[in-house]
């Protein structure tokens, strides 16, 4: 997937992260929250060396943990963020991020492998955090997950689901991500136009962070292979 901005570009947009950060610093902010506040951002930028070096000086958080295991996927060392996350998991964080960072990986794993282990691994976790927190970012890549594998009537449930947990929500008080999601939701019930469009809302809610809308373009071509679509519908 093409970044949203030239290399030189993301990389200015990190100086201008790393220079904030260093004004926080110097106003005497909590060290730690200022450093995954930076870190945060700079993923969202495609900066991930810059994030890693950042979150070195962060604390042992369960935040800071999984800002480095996503910083360290995206950057190529997948089995070494799985480590961190299952390590979490065993501790007891099945919150909705850890799990779906998690389950991101083991996704990730099946698209570089093809080994559908790692695609019903994935699928079973991010249900199992769906169920547990209710929360619609693991709900909606569950019913994603659901038609990779061909389970088209788990999908649509499942999708079902989520959506009647945002219909109360005006698109104006979504932010990026949750835009995303309902984008996704109508994608994944062949409702292209409302998904097309919701997507568009996602994108001009948050321009600059380019990682994120080339994650929502990447997850929106792989939902329409799965549905038999072509990946240039939307």
């Amino acid at each position: 997937v093409e970044p949203f901005h030239s290399a030189p570009a993301a990389e200015a947009d990190g100086e201008r992260v790393l220079k904030l950060l260093k004004r926080w610093q110097n106003a005497d902010l909590p060290k730690s929250a200022t450093a995954l506040l930076a870190a945060e951002s700079l993923i969202g930028q495609a900066c991930l060396e810059q994030a890693l070096r950042v979150l070195e000086a962060a604390d042992g958080s369960v935040r800071a943990r999984q800002l480095r295991a996503l910083a360290l996927a995206k950057t190529g060392k997948i089995d070494e963020a799985i480590a961190i996350l299952e390590q979490m998991r065993q501790a007891g964080e099945n919150d909705a991020e850890t799990l779906g960072i998690l389950a991101g990986r083991y996704r990730q794993k099946w698209q570089e492998s093809g080994n559908s282990n790692f695609l019903n691994a994935a699928f079973s976790v991010y249900r199992e955090a769906f169920e547990h927190t209710r929360d619609t970012y693991p709900g909606i890549n569950a019913a994603s997950t659901a038609v990779q594998l061909k389970n088209r009537e788990e999908a649509v449930r499942l999708v079902r689901q989520v959506l009647s947990q945002l219909e109360g929500v005006a698109p104006d008080a979504m932010d990026h991500w949750r835009l995303a999601t309902v984008a996704e939701a109508h994608l994944l019930l062949g409702n292209l136009e409302k998904a097309r469009d919701l997507y568009g809302k996602a994108v001009a809610r948050n321009p600059m962070a380019q990682e994120n809308i080339a994650v929502m373009r990447r997850q929106a071509r792989i939902d329409l292979k799965g549905l038999g679509l072509a990946a240039d519908a939307l």
